[in-house]
C-alpha cells in the first residue's frame, strides 16, 4: 500500500496527474470542482448602492475524494461483502474472481476509496502483475451512488496512478452477462480494449480481458 496522502477529485472534464475526474463524467485529466455558482459569479454592478438585491450564495457539491485506504475498515469490509455477494450471484463460483480483503492487503495490491464528506462510496485497486503491467481489481460502488460518475472517477484515478508508477499496461476481467454491462461500457469509453485471456484468466462463456495501453492514453 502507498502512505495515505488524499488525492480530492474535483468537477468535470478531465483528471490531471493526483486527480480524477468529477461526478458523471468520463475519465480523463483537470477542471475545477464545482456546478453551481459562488456568491457574485458571472455579475456585475451589483452591492450596495446598487438598487439591486444580490442573489444568495450557491454552494459547491462537497468534493469528491479518492485516497488510499484500508480494507479492514469497518465500512470498506460492508460494500466490500456486497461486491463478493454480486459476483457470486451473477457467475458461477469457478469463475468468481473479486478479491476479499485478504487479497487486498497482499503485497503489490494498492486499494482507493471514493468518499464525500467521509461518507463511502465507492472502491478500486490496483494490483501488480510484473514491472510493466497491473490489473484493475474490486471496482464497486455503492448502489446509493450509482449513476453519479464514481466508477468513472475510480477507474480514472487508477489509471492515473498506474501511469505514474510507470507501467505500460493496465487489463482487467469482467462478466460478459448483462449485469455486467454497465462495467465493460464504462471500460470501453476509458479506451480498454478486448484482449487474450491474461494472469491465469480462461477463455470461457462467463468472462472477457480488457486491457489498455498507456502509452496510447497519453
Amino acid at each position: 500500500m502507498v502512505p495515505p496522502g488524499k488525492e480530492q477529485v474535483r468537477g468535470h472534464g478531465q483528471a490531471g496527474e493526483g486527480q480524477t475526474a468529477g461526478e458523471g463524467q468520463t475519465a480523463g485529466e483537470g477542471q475545477t470542482a464545482g456546478e453551481g455558482q459562488t456568491a457574485g459569479e458571472g455579475q456585475t454592478g451589483l452591492g450596495p448602492g446598487s438598487g439591486e438585491e444580490a442573489p444568495s450564495a450557491t454552494t459547491a457539491p462537497p468534493q469528491l475524494v479518492i485516497a488510499p485506504d484500508d480494507p479492514r475498515a469497518s465500512d470498506v469490509i460492508a460494500l466490500l461483502q456486497a461486491h463478493l455477494e454480486f459476483a457470486r450471484a451473477t457467475s458461477p463460483a469457478e469463475h468468481v474472481h473479486a478479491l476479499d480483503v485478504t487479497g487486498l492487503l497482499e503485497p503489490g495490491v494498492t486499494f482507493f476509496s471514493a468518499r464525500r464528506d467521509g461518507v463511502l462510496l465507492g472502491v478500486g485497486a490496483l494490483k501488480r502483475l510484473d514491472e510493466a503491467h497491473a490489473e484493475l481489481k474490486s471496482m464497486h460502488t455503492s448502489a446509493a451512488a450509482r449513476r453519479q460518475g464514481v466508477a468513472s472517477a475510480m477507474a480514472a484515478h487508477l489509471l492515473a496512478f498506474a501511469a505514474r508508477a510507470n507501467y505500460e499496461r493496465v487489463s482487467l476481467e469482467t462478466g460478459t452477462m448483462s449485469a455486467f454491462a454497465p462495467a465493460r461500457s464504462l471500460y470501453a469509453k476509458l479506451g480498454f480494449v478486448e484482449c487474450e485471456p491474461f494472469n491465469g484468466y480462461t477463455d470461457n462463456p462467463y468472462s472477457t480481458c480488457m486491457t489498455i495501453s498507456l502509452a496510447d492514453r497519453g
